[in-house]
């Protein structure tokens, strides 16, 4: 919730080390990738496209069609 205060730097580090100490690290980024991808496709789909002048093409491949 958004009323409880953060963790401090040094906190966040300590968890940080443990997951790699335990060799968890890369388990735990792809299982939170694996479940933004999901969310991240269902959320674009129901997102407006915005119209941006760049002065460069963009460099990444459009989304597929919902």
């Amino acid at each position: 919730p958004l009323d409880q205060k953060t963790p401090d730097h040094m906190s966040i580090w300590r968890f940080r080390q443990r997951l790699v100490d335990l060799g968890l690290q890369d388990q735990l980024l792809a299982e939170l990738n694996r479940q933004l991808d999901g969310r991240v496709r269902t959320l674009s789909c129901h997102l407006p496209l915005a119209h941006v002048d760049a002065a460069s093409p963009p460099v990444s491949a459009p989304l597929a069609d919902c």
